[in-house]
This record gives structure tokens, sequence and C-alpha cells, in this order.
């Protein structure tokens, strides 16, 4: 199981435009920053309380977007795939003798490197 924070902070990139806008100023802080409760509480001149409630309100959307739309766990497993066909290629890569084909390898495996670093 990943991290909880790292958990949170990969919901708040999916889903993070579905909260108000207080509520993604507050946990892009929370989050992307790395800021304590206080550290929040201080910029937002607001309670650190009101900080707390307002990360798990968040927290809570975001988790309840997740379990209806699962494109969280979805990324995951075509992430994992990707990650598996790359290494594929490599072992293919290292049998082939034909240098057009070698070629058609690494065009294919650069396409699955680009599409893996765009997630």
């Amino acid at each position: 199981m990943i991290n909880e924070k790292y958990y949170l902070i990969m919901l708040f990139d999916f889903y993070g435009n579905l909260l108000t806008d207080n509520q993604k100023d507050i946990l892009d802080m929370y989050c992307n920053y790395d800021l304590s409760l206080g550290e929040i509480s201080d910029s937002k001149n607001i309670s650190r309380q009101a900080v707390y409630d307002s990360v798990k309100r968040s927290e809570t959307k975001l988790k309840n977007f997740e379990t209806k739309l699962k494109l969280v766990e979805k990324f995951g497993v075509i992430r994992d795939s990707l990650n598996e066909f790359s290494n594929l290629f490599l072992k293919i890569e290292d049998n082939v003798k034909d240098e057009i084909v070698k070629k058609d390898i690494e065009d294919l495996k650069n396409m699955v490197n680009e599409i893996v670093n765009i997630y």
C-alpha cells in the first residue's frame, strides 16, 4: 500500500479541480508545498482547526471521487503495464539481429517511455 500522503497527492492531482477554490488552495499548500497546519493557518489567517477541517473534508471528497471514478487506480494499472511493456522490449531487443527490426523496437520503446513520462 502506498503512503497515505502520497495517495492524497495523487488524488489531489486527479480530482483537485473539483474542490472549491479555498479547499484547493489549502490542500495545495498542504500537499505540494508540505506546509504544516500552523503555517497554512498563518498564511490564510484562519485557525489551525479550520485548516485541519478543510484538509479532512477535502480528503473525504477526493476519496469519494476515487471510489466512484477509480482514475488513480486505473492510472496505476496503466503505468505498471507500460513499464512491463518497456521491460519486454529490452528483452526482445537483446535477441534481435535485424537492424530494421531493432530500429522499430527502439521506436516502440521510445513511444512507451513517452507515455510513461506523461503519467
